[in-house]
């Protein structure tokens, strides 16, 4: 992801960035990161940790963070909590400008399709083969905004990791004699690299206006604003 977002940010971006931007290896100081004004991460739970340790005990003026990665644990989530009480911090499964209406679709059509009588759902997701967790953090992202609409509704989650699949995710409602479908397919990875920086160039502009700025959002808050 970091080659998406570095040739987004100088293709489409350019103007709002001045500079090169920090790209940091396993094994490499974080300290760089740490003195930017804004940090993307797409990496590991790992790497994640290590970063959001360094963060927490920096006595510095933190950045804003941008967070993608997914498969966290509870410890891993608490250090994620315990960073936004220091600084802003954004954090996303999935930031697919498509996923985001598509969850708002399900919101706003729960009403209708509770009346009509679907009463169970089966929600597949496809990756390409390399991808490590499963169920993906989308598939339970989905699955947690369901849950706010059709808390009646228990959801079935099927795994499929196959060829290149950059990301599919499919939502069946079972009726009577009859199934309603709705999906997303992401055909290319840099959707998810411009939906990060699109929310990160938020989050930095709201900390420039507002200078002590700490806090958990999400794509939800950046949509709305």
């Amino acid at each position: 992801m970091g080659k998406e977002l570095q040739s987004l940010a100088k293709k489409e971006f350019g103007r709002y960035f001045q500079g090169k931007p920090v790209l940091v290896s396993r094994g490499d100081s974080l300290t760089p990161l740490l003195r930017t004004h804004l940090v993307i991460d797409f990496s590991s739970p790992d790497s994640l940790s290590s970063l959001l340790q360094s963060a927490i005990k920096s006595s510095e003026s933190l950045p804003v963070f941008v967070i993608g990665t997914t498969g966290l644990n509870d410890s891993q989530n608490k250090l994620v909590q315990k960073l936004s009480k220091k600084t802003a911090v954004l954090c996303s499964p999935n930031f697919s400008i498509g996923v985001q209406a598509l969850i708002q679709f399900l919101h706003s059509a729960s009403p209708l399709l509770e009346k009509l009588g679907y009463r169970s759902m089966k929600l597949t997701e496809t990756h390409h083969t390399q991808k490590k967790d499963a169920p993906s953090g989308t598939a339970l992202y989905l699955e947690k905004e369901l849950k706010k609409s059709f808390p009646a509704i228990k959801t079935k989650i099927k795994s499929i990791r196959e060829g290149s699949v950059v990301g599919f995710h499919e939502i069946e409602f079972e009726g009577a004699g009859e199934n309603l479908i709705l999906g997303h397919r992401a055909l290319d990875r840099s959707i998810f690299a411009r939906g990060a920086l699109l929310a990160g160039l938020w989050l930095a502009t709201k900390r420039t206006n507002q200078q002590n700025l700490a806090g958990y959002f999400s794509m939800s808050d950046y949509l709305k604003s």
